[in-house]
């Protein structure tokens, strides 16, 4: 086992399959046929000489010494990518084309404003949109498989760069026969005991935003009721089954004739959440990145003054 080194590729075999929880699923996204992985993997324990998956009915599962075989591997893919990033951009074979990831709640309500800019022969680079949860723009970012992500920022940036571009207002929505409508702005006092809607894990950090303001005005959020998109919760908000946040850039696209929710600021309180440009420290294509934030800059003062026009 002294002289055994894995490959890349069963490392990213044993990444998939702890990312996905199947090995039928893990050779789809690894574009192979599940026999090939299945055996690379098989191969990878026995020259290591340790069990790194567990194999049930319900799917497989990491061992404890399988999580730290598979949280080296990433760390060794990043370094990979990040070598070849390295070679391309000193050879002058760096090509314009950028893998940016987007998150679900802002990314398709701002880039209808961004595109344009991006698809004139000034601006020079190709961007390549993939939309995802935090969690998969973080590994993304992190294997190499993304080069950049616009979108909130993780709770850890080991390795990467964060830039914001803009504090996005959050508004609360409430039904418009709700006692709280009749009034302009509301006082923290006000929502005591009021429930929220919350979306879905893969939102993090909305999720976070709201739990962080339901603590501080003393509400809760709905266990019973769980959005899958923020259409979803409009959707309850509007036939009043509780209040929720929403972003200003997606009531700026979506509320056009959304006359049920009745949307309010709280007196004395920011409600705002951070959306900004992440990216690896390392990446060889900071100038592009000060460019693709240029154009973003400039894409949110006309999204800007049509949500105002929205709210108003």
């Amino acid at each position: 086992m002294a002289c055994f080194k894995p490959s890349p590729r069963q490392l990213e075999y044993l990444v998939a399959v702890s990312k996905t929880g199947s090995f039928s699923k893990a050779a789809r996204l690894c574009h192979v046929s599940q026999p090939t992985l299945s055996t690379q993997i098989q191969l990878l324990e026995s020259q290591l000489q340790v069990t790194l998956i567990e194999r049930s009915r319900s799917g497989a599962c990491p061992t404890p010494i399988g999580l730290k075989v598979i949280d080296q591997s990433k760390s060794i893919l990043a370094d990979l990518s990040h070598l070849m990033n390295t070679v391309a951009h000193t050879s002058g074979n760096l090509d314009n084309k950028i893998k940016l990831g987007v998150g679900p709640t802002f990314g398709p309500y701002f880039l209808p404003y961004l595109l344009p800019s991006l698809n004139t022969k000034d601006f020079g680079l190709e961007i390549l949109i993939t939309e995802g949860s935090w969690e998969d723009m973080q590994e993304g970012l992190l294997k190499g498989e993304l080069d950049c992500a616009l979108t909130s920022p993780f709770e850890e940036l080991i390795h990467l760069e964060y830039e914001e571009i803009i504090a996005e207002p959050m508004w609360i929505g409430i039904p418009v026969d709700h006692e709280f409508a009749r009034c302009d702005r509301l006082l923290p006092e006000m929502l005591k005991g009021q429930k929220f809607f919350g979306l879905a894990d893969d939102y993090t950090y909305y999720q976070t935003k709201l739990q962080e303001f339901c603590d501080f005005v003393g509400a809760s959020i709905h266990e019973e009721y769980v959005g899958a998109n923020l259409d979803a919760i409009r959707q309850l908000v509007s036939i009043g089954k509780g209040l929720s946040f929403f972003p200003e850039y997606y009531v700026a696209s979506e509320f056009t004739k959304e006359g049920r929710v009745a949307l309010r600021q709280i007196s004395g309180v920011s409600l705002s959440r951070s959306i900004g440009l992440i990216w690896r420290q390392d990446s060889p294509r900071q100038l592009h990145f000060q460019k693709l934030l240029d154009a973003c800059k400039g894409s949110l003062m006309d999204c800007r003054e049509l949500s105002e026009r929205q709210i108003a």
